[in-house]
């Protein structure tokens, strides 16, 4: 079976119902391929933009996004077959329609599909593209066209939070998408190309260097934890260190501030240890908020214990036991109930095994004492 006749069959299976397949149209290179419309159907549009250009498109006549609509007006496309296709691409931006490749390099296949349903049916294609100051201006013009790229950064250090205000620029309903990767200081953006274009030019204008920072210009070292864990300590020292609103600000919420005085924090759990970046006097107050935090923390003492019940059942006494202890742990260990106790019935000798801290034994086997008396 021939590629293109097989990429055919594959779309109709996806759509489900018959499709609308072309006639490849075979034209000249460097051929105009220019038309006019005025008050055309959409159909009409796609098959005149399939035979004067040539590209092999594929659509659900019955889609209803396609079905009845009209381009009310005139328009003209100039230029040669590529050009023609580029533009008319563009117009179905409009109509919410995309045209999603499939099939070879060589002879590609359009599926005419509603962007807004992509989710459910076809995964859209991106092209990868490589953005430069050459090429900006020529991408920034091609709606329609689905792309991704790599954008690197060279100063800018909280990757995640420029990805939270660049998520709010892509398109929406899971179809753009920027992911930021911190190893390699540099995002992935996919959407279609104006707005990766748009994208682009937002992270030059952010990716400055900061100096009047110390942090970002400081040294950066690795400090090793014992006993501690790494993401607790670097969530507690970010905290304490944190910058704190001066004057005017002071009252308000929710105010970002930032200043020379705040060392950045990273925990990297693979190697239990926090990675700092400072001035040599904020690395020094780090290292000794660390000897603080990291040490061994005392587990307390306990014992396991047989106690044999001669008037109520071990079962229900384990039962009321362990409900006892849900409802109220303060109570046990003293100040301290790391270790709650815990209660196993043996119905075969009618007893209680009981796992406990040293400090409870005494309350808790008096209490047994108390339930386990004859009715």
């Amino acid at each position: 079976m021939r590629p293109m006749l097989f990429i055919a069959v594959l779309a109709l299976c996806f759509f489900g119902s018959a499709l609308t397949v072309p006639q490849n149209v075979a034209y000249a290179e460097g051929e105009d391929a220019s038309f006019t419309i005025a008050d055309i159907e959409l159909e009409a549009l796609l098959k005149l933009l399939r035979d004067k250009t040539g590209y092999a498109l594929v659509w659900n006549p019955a889609d209803k996004n396609i079905l009845g609509k009209s381009v009310t007006g005139s328009a003209t496309f100039r230029g040669q077959a590529d050009e023609v296709f580029a533009a008319a691409r563009g117009l179905l931006t409009f109509y919410q329609l995309v045209l999603v490749p499939v099939g070879s390099k060589e002879e590609p296949i359009y599926l005419v599909m509603d962007a807004r349903q992509t989710s459910s049916i076809l995964r859209m294609k991106p092209e990868s593209v490589e953005l430069n100051e050459r090429n900006l201006d020529h991408y920034e013009h091609m709606d329609g066209l689905f792309v991704t790229t790599t954008i690197e950064v060279e100063h800018m250090t909280d990757l995640r939070a420029a990805r939270n205000a660049l998520t709010r620029v892509v398109t929406g309903s899971n179809i753009g998408n920027v992911t930021e990767v911190p190893d390699a200081k540099s995002f992935v953006v996919t959407d279609f190309a104006p707005n990766v274009v748009a994208i682009y030019r937002l992270l030059q204008k952010m990716d400055r260097p900061n100096t009047s920072s110390s942090t970002t210009v400081g040294t950066t070292v690795m400090i090793d934890l014992q006993h501690a864990q790494a993401r607790e300590v670097a969530s507690l020292l970010s905290a304490h260190f944190a910058v704190q609103p001066q004057g005017p600000q002071a009252g308000r919420a929710n105010i970002p501030t930032a200043g020379p005085s705040a060392p950045r924090i990273m925990p990297d759990a693979r190697t239990n240890r926090v990675l700092v970046t400072g001035t040599e006097d904020e690395i020094a107050r780090v290292r000794h908020a660390v000897t603080l935090l990291d040490v061994r923390v005392p587990q307390p003492a306990t014992e396991v214990r047989l106690v044999r019940l001669e008037h109520i059942d071990a079962n229900e006494a384990a039962a009321v036991l362990t409900q006892l202890v849900r409802s109220s742990g303060t109570l046990w260990s003293g100040a301290d109930a790391r270790i709650l106790p815990t209660f196993v019935s043996h119905s075969e000798t009618n007893a209680l095994l009981i796992s406990m801290a040293s400090s409870d034994v005494e309350a808790v086997t008096a209490l047994i004492a108390q339930m386990d008396v004859k009715k």
